[in-house]
């Protein structure tokens, strides 16, 4: 996290296709909520044990814009 405030810009390649995205951190709430959310519906026990064992309280979403 402490390198994408300091270097925003990335590339992600997904499925062969690479692409330039600007990182923006979305330290609000409901962006928290939803990521947990989806983490939650993606991973079931497995998201609810590492919860138990690491406090997530003050992960941020992190946004990826295109360049």
């Amino acid at each position: 996290y402490r390198d994408l405030l300091a270097r925003p810009e990335v590339e992600l390649e997904r499925t062969g296709h690479v692409g330039g995205y600007r990182a923006v951190p979305v330290p609000t709430a409901e962006a928290h909520a939803r990521l947990r959310s989806l983490l939650r519906a993606k991973y079931g026990f497995a998201d609810r044990w590492i919860n138990l064992l690491v406090d997530t309280a003050d992960s941020v979403a992190v946004r990826l814009d295109p360049r």
